[in-house]
């Protein structure tokens, strides 16, 4: 959560134009694949010093929030940028951050830049039967997956497999005995979903709890928060 909420923020998206030089015609241009968007977003972060109204009394360190952001871009983490009432809600890189500070406040000016994220699938490729054997050893389809601070088998099933009810039998197939407990550094193996859907649980079961949304009726502000998930994860709050 942003502690204070960026006046404006800017979204690029559309294609690629790829040009191609055709004999006695020239250059054309031909439409490609869709591009993935960029987001950049301006604000600035509170000197420890000074409290204002509209950052609801944030007085945190701002070279520790700068230092976070930083955290996340040489970590190559992957997390979620969401703005509230927009269609705006997708996974990011952090790709740079610019600061200073330009008034003698301590207060600290920065500009973020995100990038679109998407995930890389294997493609499954069917064999006709023809032509030789290879001897090569077969690929395997199965992956794994190291779990990270906040993560729910919820939360993975959903990324992986578009069904966060599969969590169950992804437990099931990893022989997890509580699908709600999982801890950072848990290895979580991801095999094809036929696979997922034929394993059974027999566990403990919990549905993740709704979210709860307030409105500050001095400043309009509206606060979403996530109860902390299961496994030693954060809570998760945004702002706007």
């Amino acid at each position: 959560m942003l502690p204070v909420t960026p006046e404006t923020f800017t979204v690029e998206t559309g294609n690629n134009i790829q040009m191609i030089s055709i004999h006695q015609l020239g250059d054309v241009n031909l439409w490609g694949q869709p591009s993935l968007c960029t987001i950049t977003v301006s604000s600035f972060f509170p000197s420890e010093n000074r409290s204002y109204a509209f950052s609801g009394g944030y007085t945190g360190n701002p070279y520790g929030a700068v230092e976070a952001i930083e955290t996340w871009i040489k970590g190559k983490e992957i997390i979620r940028y969401i703005i509230s009432d927009t269609p705006v809600n997708i996974p990011v890189l952090p790709a740079s951050i610019s600061y200073w500070e330009e008034d003698g406040t301590g207060d600290v000016a920065y500009t973020l830049t995100l990038k679109e994220y998407r995930g890389l699938e294997a493609a499954q490729v069917q064999s006709s039967g023809s032509g030789r054997e290879v001897e090569n050893e077969p690929v395997q389809s199965e992956q794994s997956y190291e779990v990270q601070s906040g993560d729910t088998l919820w939360a993975i099933a959903q990324q992986y497999y578009g069904d966060g009810s599969l969590a169950w039998q992804l437990a099931g197939y990893n022989g997890i005995q509580n699908a709600n407990l999982i801890y950072p550094g848990d290895i979580v193996k991801l095999p094809e979903r036929s696979a997922v859907e034929a394993s059974s649980y027999s566990g403990a079961r919990q549905t993740a709890p709704a979210p709860s949304v307030t409105t500050d009726p001095d400043t309009g502000t509206v606060r979403t928060s996530w109860p902390k998930a299961c496994g030693g994860g954060t809570a998760l709050n945004a702002e706007y």
